[in-house]
């Protein structure tokens, strides 16, 4: 089986990813923790930074813009984590996970829609938690149940987002 989405193309324009992100993350507090997130986590890698800005979300239905946001933003950290994957121009090309690890980033979006008592939109202010060795590491809990990242591959979104990235793989 083969399949492949090609989203339109708006580079530069107000309909594109780049341009309504920030009113996303502004309206939408898992949007803002996931591009928290991903600025963190692509920090020093332009094309991971940049991945899917282009992408045209004029034609697609309101209630969805959040949630491309989000598989953009999932996607990109995808990439910061697994800098094999893209190169500097931004071409995807998934080949080298087959000797290497993968690395899964944790679904930010998904987290901080989980109720722990407390206002998920929040979470960007609290501080992070320190390790033994005195530096400081990302929140990765993602189910009540744990904080060691599995709960974010039990996501559909996560499925979304592989797909994506399958997609983009195939597609050039």
């Amino acid at each position: 089986m083969f399949g492949i989405i090609n989203p339109p193309n708006a580079f530069g324009q107000n309909g594109s990813a780049a341009m309504m992100m920030p009113s996303l993350a502004g309206e939408y507090p898992s949007t803002g923790a996931g591009m928290s997130y991903a600025q963190n986590v692509t920090s020093g890698n332009d094309a991971a930074a940049g991945w899917g800005s282009s992408i045209d979300l004029t034609n697609l239905p309101p209630w969805s813009h959040s949630y491309v946001a989000e598989n953009i933003l999932f996607a990109r950290a995808f990439f910061a984590m697994n800098p094999e994957t893209i190169s500097a121009d931004g071409k995807v090309d998934l080949s080298p996970l087959s000797t290497n690890p993968i690395q899964f980033p944790t679904d930010v979006a998904a987290a901080s829609r989980l109720d722990y008592g407390g206002s998920p939109s929040s979470s960007s202010s609290a501080a992070e938690p320190s390790s033994t060795d005195g530096s400081t590491t990302p929140n990765s809990a993602t189910s009540k149940g744990g904080s060691n990242g599995a709960g974010a591959l039990s996501s559909p979104r996560v499925a979304i987002a592989l797909v994506a990235v399958a997609a983009a793989f195939f597609a050039l």
